[in-house]
């Protein structure tokens, strides 16, 4: 085989070069690697070619690479891929870049990387990309990183997601945002996501929502948390409400408001239950109301119980309602007070029940009535006991008309 002359080398048909063996191969001369054609290109079996030399690999042009099959590039080792110039890289198709193993590109330089076109980045497969070590991802421009896949971005693990730069993520399209999958949008720095712009917070969907940690929702701009959907607020956890600032919370709407689910509402601190206006107060549901604790109903202040609707106070459980000081009773209207249930009112404590004026109990009805024990009974004021009328001592049970005495004598 050292023998033959470059024509004759040229010469040779597919079927030719296809038999010779990796001995044969191994003697040819870089000048008679160079005189192989295209159609001869793709004759050089997957052995062949890992028989090759570094110096014999280096020899073929980018013409000449660009002329193998998916086939023999998926045979491609690590070493043949280390092996390859800058030049013959970029003469890789994007099919062939299909072809290339997760392990050959892991041979793949940070140099390499960045060499590639956005063309042949396209071209490789999810699972190849997902090989990407962190180094190898930073190499990536801005304009390779906007031509990944939908694929390609799904592919991506928490640590690659991590390994982005800021202005990388920045780069990114709404597709490529709304591809990212939950378990990588935590490898999001709290730098990355304070560096969204608000189209591609748009596009951000319930579960990766969801998926953020507390530094991570800390990190959102007022003007990103005012941009958020009606769905993507469905994805906030009680943690991530709970990290949100008072600034944060301030800049959602009344809409916003009502969209959070019970569950999420249950991580409203102290301080942003403080902070909420009657405008957002107003927009809770029902069955938002139903899912807050007596510790954050504690921390209502009476301007913000008093302009709660009659249903919302009627929404609130038992438990709930052991947050009302006996001020905060006392200031409540007779519409608000005729929407407690007697459940609500067999809640309260003694030092509760004390706060009713006797306007309040006056206009309770027989059925809530109905739900005063004993223990809170007992405490009530003498003005407070004349206050009832008939049927409504008449609607208490035996037990608690017994709260009842001593009868009027008490101070």
């Amino acid at each position: 085989m050292a023998g033959l002359t470059t024509s004759q080398i040229a010469g040779l048909s597919t079927a030719q070069v296809g038999a010779l063996t990796d001995d044969q191969v191994t003697v040819l001369s870089t000048t008679q690697l160079s005189a192989l054609g295209a159609t001869q290109m793709r004759g050089l079996t997957t052995a062949a070619l890992a028989a090759l030399t570094a110096s014999q690999f280096a020899t073929f042009s980018s013409t000449q690479m660009s002329a193998l099959t998916a086939n023999q590039i998926k045979g491609f080792t690590a070493d043949e891929i280390n092996d390859m110039t800058t030049d013959q890289l970029a003469g890789l198709t994007a099919a062939q870049m299909t072809g290339l193993s997760a392990a050959a590109m892991e041979a793949l330089t940070p140099t390499d990387v960045a060499a590639l076109t956005a063309t042949q980045i396209k071209g490789l497969a999810a699972t190849s990309l997902a090989a990407f070590s962190s180094e190898q991802l930073g190499a990536l421009s801005t304009t390779q990183i906007q031509g990944l896949s939908v694929a390609q971005i799904r592919a991506l693990t928490e640590e690659q997601a991590g390994a982005l730069t800021t202005e990388q993520i920045a780069a990114l399209q709404t597709t490529q945002v709304a591809a990212i999958s939950p378990t990588a949008i935590a490898g999001l720095t709290p730098e990355d996501i304070a560096g969204l712009a608000s189209t591609q917070v748009g596009a951000l969907v319930a579960a990766q929502i969801e998926a953020l940690s507390g530094d991570q929702v800390e990190a959102l701009t007022t003007t990103q948390i005012g941009g958020l959907t009606a769905l993507q607020l469905k994805g906030l956890t009680a943690t991530s409400v709970g990290a949100l600032s008072i600034a944060q919370f301030a800049a959602l709407s009344a809409t916003q408001i009502g969209s959070l689910t019970s569950a999420a509402i249950g991580g409203l601190g102290a301080d942003q239950i403080g902070a909420l206006t009657t405008t957002q107060l107003d927009a809770f549901k029902t069955t938002e109301i139903a899912g807050f604790t007596d510790t954050q109903i504690g921390a209502m202040s009476g301007a913000q119980v008093a302009s709660l609707e009659a249903s919302q106070i009627g929404a609130l459980t038992a438990t709930a309602m052991k947050g009302l000081s006996a001020a905060e009773i006392g200031a409540l209207t007779n519409t608000q007070i005729g929407a407690l249930t007697a459940t609500q009112l067999s809640a309260l404590s003694a030092e509760q029940l004390k706060g009713f004026s006797a306007s309040q109990l006056n206009s309770l009805t027989t059925k809530q009535v109905a739900g005063l024990n004993v223990t809170n009974l007992a405490q009530l004021s003498n003005e407070q006991v004349v206050a009832l009328t008939p049927s409504q001592i008449a609607a208490l049970s035996a037990t608690a008309v017994g709260g009842l005495t001593p009868p009027r004598s008490r101070p």
